[in-house]
């Protein structure tokens, strides 16, 4: 149902063409996108998506449905891997994903994209690591050292259950495993590695999609990193999902509860298609 109602709202296409490339070759697959293209599109509003996962499971393969909603819709989207734990240790997968947003940027006129137009969608692990990109581009701790260089901020995050201050994240042992060790020995990095910690006010405006009852990265996170947005002057809002989880929800199926992430749900697809429409238009 979602499906087909971002697909009537957005004017579908079926004819896509799907590509893989390396943004970083060093690393193989662990740093490549699948690129999921309208034929022959030019000029259309890009959206790179970034899969969750504890930064140490799952790869680009997980959003292969989304992103051809997506692309079937009109947008060019590319869909991401990144180093996952032990390689992608902080900050090595953030700068896989900084590298991933310089790549399509980098190439907007070859991909059919408008690099003035480009959003960001990540999922838990994936939202924490664009959203970092977004607020922390230019911090030269966080400048990736492949051949595409820093990217621009891109023109709006999308963030779905995402941790936003890994301080209040400290004493889960997934997030020990990512930052390298706890706050004791790595508080420098902890705070360094928190979007929350990075917000000016020409960071792009955020929305946030979150379950009222994740047990693994609590609602308050995106409510403070709204709060802190907002402070300085930037959009923000936060969808409630009432009594949605982590990966326990509603899915299309609005009787069912399923293994599923939050962005499946039907609210979910009618809040990103508006908040995309607003901030970088209609394909």
């Amino acid at each position: 149902m979602a499906a087909a109602l971002v697909a009537a709202t957005l004017g579908g296409c079926s004819d896509v063409e799907t590509s893989t490339v390396a943004y970083d070759p060093r690393y193989g697959d662990a740093t490549s996108l699948d690129v999921y293209r309208p034929r022959g599109a030019s000029g259309r509003p890009g959206l790179l998506i970034v899969h969750g996962g504890g930064w140490r499971l799952f790869d680009k393969a997980r959003y292969t449905l989304v992103a051809r909603r997506f692309a079937e819709a009109g947008y060019v989207v590319a869909s991401a891997n990144y180093r996952l734990v032990p390689d992608g240790e902080f900050p090595n997968a953030a700068h896989d994903v900084a590298c991933a947003l310089a790549y399509v940027q980098n190439h907007a006129d070859e991909l059919g994209v408008d690099r003035t137009r480009i959003a960001t969608i990540g999922y838990s692990a994936g939202a924490h690591l664009t959203a970092l990109v977004a607020v922390a581009n230019s911090h030269p701790d966080l400048t990736p050292d492949c051949p595409e260089g820093a990217p621009d901020k891109q023109a709006a995050v999308i963030s779905a259950a995402g941790p936003m201050d890994m301080l209040g994240l400290a004493d889960v042992s997934i997030v020990h495993d990512f930052m390298g060790g706890t706050p004791s020995n790595r508080y420098a990095s902890y705070v360094l590695a928190s979007p929350i910690t990075h917000v000016t006010p020409d960071d792009p405006p955020f929305l946030f999609v979150h379950g009222s009852y994740d047990l693994f990265v609590p609602i308050e996170q995106s409510y403070a990193m709204r709060a802190a947005l907002r402070d300085d002057g930037v959009e923000a809002n936060v969808l409630e999902l009432r009594g949605g989880g982590h990966i326990v929800n509603a899915s299309d199926d609005l009787g069912q509860q399923a293994i599923a992430t939050i962005l499946d749900a039907p609210e979910a697809w009618i809040a990103v298609d508006a908040f995309l429409a607003r901030t970088v238009g209609r394909p």
